[in-house]
């Protein structure tokens, strides 16, 4: 099995170093060419008010490449060809969608088939960057400008903030199975516009803000085809992304907030099964003190990211990091709830025991009908990430081996608890214990 990983691995993560130097090497020419050509210059008039409705520049998708989780240079996992200048508004249509906020422009990608055809992966960014066509760029100036001039169609925002392995995708499934939500799993431009804001700081106060709601009006852009039938946006973020809870009710005070977790020791059984299904996370498994290896590349590619600073994995990688991750987002859910922040907890077990009295709550919170709780009930009997690499029918023979985890383990989980200043992962044993403000079953 170690064998087979690592060949698996090393073929993986070759194609895709070999894949950024050609993309690399590539747009360096392409530089070059651009100011021979005169593109430079149009690239740096399109910034000028003036010059707002030639402003969004248009890339051919001619091939690309990525690893899970990659979303320093979002633009570079795509090699492009210039196509031309276009006005930015042409990104309001159904066929376009936001896919990343960078320091300097706002990145949509457009498809070319189906306007929906991003909606058929259970994630997001795996849908964008399956069907993309087109990668149109717009710079940030214009993008706000565009933004706040949009229409806004009234619908609510409904934020699923979630710890992973944790029942979020079927959180998420329940609201699009009523037929009046569209729903965002995993959107590439919340990771970015969270790593901008909080990890690299590089906007502040009422530009952050600004920035903030900005992306997610974008996002959630009015749909032509579903103008009429939706009635909310729901928007679950990566686990990592719980840090914007307060800054998204401080932009838009009427969003609706959740936070879905489960046992902190159940997540980290999870990632560890995933982990034989994922290939970046089979280097946590298999290779000796990874992550210490990977922080020192990443260091050395000035990829370092301030939010796992305090990330050490020193005895069981695996099992260490998924349970850090739940710690993590559970001291971000009870800051927020010290704040004044009216977050509600959605807790997994009972979702899976007592659905009906949890959606019927959920529901409620959202102020939707009834007639939409019997229409959601139908995503509990479906596979929520069926489309991905870890559907039901992947993850199965997983499921058939029980995960043991080492003695020592639950030491290290008691220090990372009293680190975070959160409950220990003993008291989740006790079935009826909650988390504040957690919905009653």
């Amino acid at each position: 099995m170690e064998v087979n990983a690592y060949l698996e691995l090393l073929i993986t993560f070759t194609s895709w170093v070999l894949f950024m130097i050609m993309n690399s090497s590539y747009n360096v020419i392409r530089r070059l060419y651009w100011r021979y050509t005169g593109v430079h210059q149009q690239l740096l008039a399109s910034k000028r008010p003036e010059n707002y409705n030639r402003s969004a520049h248009v890339k051919k998708i001619v091939l690309r490449r990525t690893i899970v989780g990659y979303i320093k240079h979002p633009e570079s996992i795509f090699l492009t060809v210039h196509e031309g200048f276009i006005n930015p508004e042409r990104v309001l249509r159904d066929d376009c969608s936001l896919y990343a906020i960078t320091p300097t422009e706002a990145l949509f990608i457009q498809v070319k088939n189906r306007p929906d055809e991003i909606f058929l992966h259970d994630f997001l960014w795996m849908g964008q960057f399956a069907v993309a066509d087109k990668l149109i760029s717009i710079p940030l100036n214009h993008f706000n400008k565009l933004a706040e001039e949009m229409e806004d169609d009234g619908a609510k925002i409904i934020m699923l903030h979630n710890q992973a392995r944790c029942g979020g995708s079927l959180v998420t499934a329940l609201f699009k199975e009523t037929g009046r939500c569209v729903c965002f799993n995993e959107p590439t431009c919340i990771m970015t516009i969270c790593k901008h804001l909080f990890v690299d700081n590089i906007w502040h106060g009422a530009t952050a803000r600004r920035m903030l709601r900005n992306t997610i009006r974008m996002l959630c852009k009015p749909y032509g085809a579903l103008r009429e039938k939706v009635v909310a946006y729901v928007i679950k973020p990566i686990f990592l992304n719980v840090i914007m809870i307060e800054k998204t009710q401080e932009v838009f005070p009427d969003a609706i907030q959740f936070f879905i977790y489960r046992d902190p020791i159940e997540v980290t059984k999870s990632m560890r099964r995933i982990g034989n299904i994922i290939k970046p996370m089979k280097l946590i498994i298999y290779l000796p003190n990874f992550t210490n290896i990977l922080q020192s590349v990443i260091e050395l590619l000035g990829e370092y990211n301030t939010e796992f600073r305090y990330w050490n994995c020193v005895i069981h990688p695996e099992f260490e990091l998924g349970y850090r991750g739940a710690c993590f987002t559970v001291y971000y859910y009870l800051e927020a709830l010290k704040h004044g922040i009216n977050v509600h907890g959605v807790r997994y077990e009972d979702l899976v025991t007592s659905e009906d009295n949890i959606i019927k709550k959920i529901f409620q919170i959202c102020q939707f009908p009834d007639s939409f709780m019997k229409k959601a009930k139908g995503a509990m009997d479906k596979d929520s990430q069926a489309n991905s690499p870890i559907s039901r029918e992947k993850v199965r023979d997983a499921l058939q081996n029980p995960v043991q985890l080492p003695p020592e383990f639950w030491n290290v989980a008691r220090a990372m608890s009293e680190e975070y200043g959160i409950p220990g992962p003993n008291v989740y044993q006790d079935k009826s214990f909650r988390l504040p403000n957690t919905l009653e079953p």
